[in-house]
């Protein structure tokens, strides 16, 4: 019986090229590997860069509510609260459709009756969506209110939101706040009108 023997030379040949193979093969896999890691945290940083901008954006809410536009209801005339500098202001939200509302509207009405004219300006301010100013106009000749009625605009609402909370949007609670002839605005007060007492805390703020 015969064996075929391989040289010895020839076997180290193999297995020397099995070997280099071995490497080259694992040496590969490594650099895959050590691309994928380092492309991985780029995809990161960039998601996070364009998210930042989104949180710095100031909020439209944040808008000072004494420089907003209104229309007076009766003349038709654009005013901002600011017009009424080195005056007195009580600003009243208010609804036609709120019977509170008018019995408030009569105790501010009355507060006022004595005070010197020019010295308090009252500007009652609608926060029904979409009333004509026709409407509201038509609603203060019948009442027999002698004193500034304006719808308040998107723009309002949201910074009275801002200022006060929803507090400030519901009519019937008897919500109103004054504004000092040097533009400080006072903290909300609600509930039922007292002529005499608003009376007293007008001048306070006059003086």
């Amino acid at each position: 019986m015969k064996f075929n023997r391989t040289h010895p030379l020839t076997l180290s040949f193999t297995l020397a090229a099995m070997v280099f193979l071995g490497a080259c093969a694992a040496d590969t896999a490594s650099t895959s590997d050590a691309e994928t890691t380092a492309e991985a945290p780029a995809a990161t940083e960039t998601e996070t860069t364009a998210e930042a901008p989104a949180a710095t954006e100031p909020a439209a809410t944040e808008t000072e509510l004494t420089s907003l536009p209104l229309t007076n209801a009766a003349t038709g005339e654009s005013f901002t609260l600011a017009d009424y500098s080195g005056q007195t202001v009580l600003v009243k939200p208010m609804a036609t459709w709120c019977g509170k509302c008018k019995t408030n509207l009569q105790g501010v009405q009355a507060a006022t009756t004595d005070m010197g004219e020019g010295d308090v300006a009252i500007v009652a301010l609608s926060v029904e969506d979409s009333l004509p100013d026709a409407d509201l106009a038509n609603y203060a000749s019948e009442e027999g209110f002698d004193f500034t009625f304006a719808v308040a605009t998107p723009e309002m609402t949201r910074a009275l939101d801002a200022k006060f909370g929803q507090t400030a949007l519901n009519p019937s609670i008897g919500s109103r706040f004054i504004i000092s002839p040097d533009g400080e605005i006072s903290e909300l007060t609600t509930g039922k009108v007292d002529p005499t007492a608003l009376a007293a805390t007008l001048e306070t703020a006059s003086n």
